[in-house]
């Protein structure tokens, strides 16, 4: 029994990454464009900026419900759905992989993986069946859904220069790994995430708050 399982298992790894490989070749399936950290800039979500929490790989990792809806953000006509995986499933010998993606067109975005792919070939990999779906129109009839896409990072810098370290440290550990691995994709991205975790706590915004905390830290009368 255990051996019948294991070559089902092999079996749809194979096809995985055969049909993985043919979207690669034919250019159906690609890493994020630049742009879309780009226009990530300056959203947050939960106080935390949104480029670095869906281009960091360790960030976006296991939290595709949370990612695909913060992604949606900067679509102006998307879908965001949930399903299952059913054939990716197959690969980890499981019998359902629950996940979420955004839908732009004829394509889908992945923050799991941080891929973009041609939307035929994604249904095709992942044996698609979808469970829920919800059109921007839609989302932005939800109360909560519009307060979270309006809120700006500018007006939640409350706790940046304490999540900016962390950051940091996060995406220099990544870095060590993509150089090891000649990623240049994310190398290069990675280093414009930590630059721009940088740039945050430069900000004078952030300066003034630092100021003011240090000094009533600096202020507090001494208890004898």
């Amino acid at each position: 029994m255990k051996s019948m399982t294991k070559l089902k298992r092999m079996l749809a790894n194979r096809r995985f990454e055969k049909l993985f490989k043919i979207g690669l070749k034919k250019n159906k399936i690609s890493y994020f464009e630049f742009e879309i950290f780009e226009k990530l800039k300056g959203y947050q979500y939960g106080g935390c900026p949104l480029n670095v929490l869906i281009g960091s790989r360790r960030l976006s990792d296991g939290k595709c419900y949370d990612r695909s809806m913060t992604l949606t953000f900067i679509f102006n006509d998307c879908v965001l759905v949930n399903g299952d995986l059913s054939r990716y499933a197959k690969t980890r010998g499981d019998e359902k992989f629950d996940h979420s993606w955004v839908e732009v067109g004829n394509f889908v975005y992945d923050t799991t993986w941080g891929m973009k792919f041609d939307k035929k070939i994604y249904y095709k990999l992942m044996g698609v069946k979808i469970n829920k779906k919800q059109t921007t129109a839609q989302m932005m009839q939800n109360e909560w859904y519009v307060e979270q896409k309006q809120s700006k990072l500018e007006d939640n810098l409350s706790f940046i220069d304490i999540t900016a370290p962390l950051f940091i440290a996060i995406l220099e550990t990544e870095l060590k790994e993509y150089e090891r691995q000649e990623n240049k994709y994310y190398i290069e991205l990675t280093i414009s995430l930590i630059q721009y975790s940088r740039e945050l706590l430069e900000m004078p915004e952030v300066k003034e708050l630092v100021r003011k905390k240090e000094e009533f830290l600096k202020n507090m009368e001494m208890v004898v």
